[in-house]
């Protein structure tokens, strides 16, 4: 498998599916800020802005996206630089995969390990 044309090939789909899955929300948002067609304001006087709680659920939903998106860029993350240490792994090495702040803090010692510029850990 061709890691680099894995990894952007599963960023352009999460960037795909922010952007596709998002827009139902966005459209939401700009018709009640716009007061189009079904978000015409009703004449009232009780101080709260109308359509209040359809807004608050359509920001939320964005927010759901972008949180799923992130887990999966994340996933995807991980997938490949698990694939890419496996190909890079001498049995002169025993790389470990664990730490206790976390994976890619855990990654970053590889790439110091092997080598890598930029990944020195401060």
């Amino acid at each position: 498998m061709d890691l680099e044309y894995f990894l952007k090939e599963r960023t352009r789909f999460i960037l795909y599916y922010y952007q596709t899955a998002a827009l139902g929300f966005l459209k939401i948002i700009s018709a009640i800020e716009n007061e189009k067609e079904p978000y015409i304001p009703p004449c009232s006087e009780d101080g709260e802005p109308p359509f209040l709680g359809e807004w608050l659920e359509a920001k939320t939903g964005i927010n759901f996206v972008g949180y799923a998106a992130l887990s999966m860029l994340s996933s995807s993350l991980k997938l490949y630089l698990e694939e890419w240490t496996v190909r890079v792994e001498r049995p002169e090495h025993k790389f470990n995969r664990r730490h206790k702040k976390g994976w890619f803090y855990a990654y970053r010692q590889i790439w110091t390990e092997v080598g890598i510029k930029g990944a020195r850990l401060s």
